[in-house]
């Protein structure tokens, strides 16, 4: 016999709450059911994550605050792109966000930031009072540098190799040589900046903006740090989460006892045999309280049309919530 469980949790939201005058009085208020309220918010960053295998990210937005609510939400590029597993901080993973810092003007040059997220099980939230996170913004309105297009990026690459043959002309070709690594090196850590990809290379040397404590939510919603940083014209987020992929549920037939199966035998002719614990029988699933359904096959017959499953009518509608069909 199989049973096959699945839960009703099929994705999570992660959230960057900004506070972008660093003022409680002014903005948007965003609530959690559990992990509490935050107040004074002019944008809402949101990653939609999957809780498929392998875990994507599989959109993000952003909202402003529109007086007292936030106004629709705006789709931002780039999606989908993967969930970065058990690389982030204690083996968390890693989900990250990335806007263009035009779209949130800095009325403050630090902010406050908030990270959060939920899904339907539970819910959880970085940056609450005794945990406040700042982050400073440099003012003026960023642009990208007018080079640096396609075509201004081919320029600069032949401006280098000009460069190059000229430095081969009057140094030493060891030298020279040396120099155009040292040149394409430079060129290549500059270039490979940050990018929202579920890798964390381009975070090295970057310190969490604010902490948590691991197991203060359910594992899927589980926030451990939060990063943030500024590149060019552009902002990037860093949510580290205990567990974002969904985990199977787990089934234990025979509840404390040793092992997690059921014996039983049936004697040919014989009545109705119990095929699990029906006292001590224990399944749940660590991504979420609720589960949607469960699935028993039997996988063995020996006596296909004469061999049948049954659930005991004590455990189902209208004495529970739990209803059963059959196909065969």
């Amino acid at each position: 016999m199989a049973l096959l469980f699945t839960s009703q949790c099929a994705f999570a939201d992660f959230f960057v709450l900004i506070d972008s005058d660093n003022n409680a009085t002014t903005g948007c208020t965003f609530a959690l059911p559990t992990a509490g309220t935050v107040t004074g918010l002019e944008h809402r960053l949101t990653a939609t994550v999957s809780n498929t295998v392998p875990a994507q990210v599989t959109q993000v937005t952003l909202e402003s605050c529109a007086g007292a609510a936030f106004a629709a939400p705006v789709t931002l590029p780039g999606t989908p792109y993967p969930v970065g597993l058990n690389i982030g901080e204690a083996g968390s993973d890693v989900i990250e966000l990335a806007v263009a810092r035009n779209l949130i003007p800095a009325f403050a040059p630090l902010w406050r930031l908030y990270f959060a997220g939920a899904d339907q099980a539970g819910d959880d939230l970085l940056g609450l009072s005794g945990m406040a996170i700042t982050f400073a913004v440099p003012g003026g309105d960023p642009a990208a540098i007018p080079m640096l297009t396609t075509w201004g990026l081919f320029g600069l690459i032949a401006l280098v190799f000009l460069a190059t043959l000229r430095m081969r002309a009057r140094f030493p070709s060891g030298v020279a040589n040396v120099l155009l690594v040292g040149v394409f090196v430079s060129f290549v850590a500059w270039a490979a900046g940050f990018v929202a990809d579920g890798q964390i290379n381009d975070w090295q040397g970057a310190a969490p903006a604010g902490t948590d404590s691991m197991g203060d939510s359910l594992p899927a919603t589980d926030i451990v740090a939060g990063f943030a940083a500024i590149e060019g014209p552009n902002l990037f987020f860093r949510i580290d989460v205990a567990n974002s992929s969904n985990s199977a549920p787990a089934l234990d037939l025979n509840g404390p006892a040793a092992g997690i199966d059921f014996p039983a035998t049936f004697i040919e002719g014989g009545g109705v045999v119990a095929a699990v614990d029906d006292i001590e029988l224990t399944v749940g699933d660590p991504d979420t309280l609720s589960l949607a359904s469960a699935t028993a096959t039997l996988t063995n017959l020996l006596d296909a049309g004469a061999e049948t499953l049954a659930v005991s009518a004590a455990t189902l509608s209208p004495a529970t919530p739990i209803t059963s069909s059959y196909n065969a």
